[in-house]
């Protein structure tokens, strides 16, 4: 998974100020610290919601 978004067609390469990226996988907790960690660098907000 982590090659997939951060790849240079992943939506990291695209993470712009002010978006808002939403992930409603399962993941583990730690993976989506990383991303939350992320896009926060490209100054984008993240927001872990998986549907159970």
């Amino acid at each position: 998974m982590k090659s997939v978004v951060s790849g240079d067609s992943g939506p990291f390469a695209g993470a712009k100020p002010g978006q808002i990226y939403i992930d409603m996988s399962t993941q583990l907790p730690e993976t989506a610290i990383w991303q939350a960690t992320e896009y926060e660098k490209a100054g984008a907000s993240f927001l872990d919601a998986p549907v159970h």
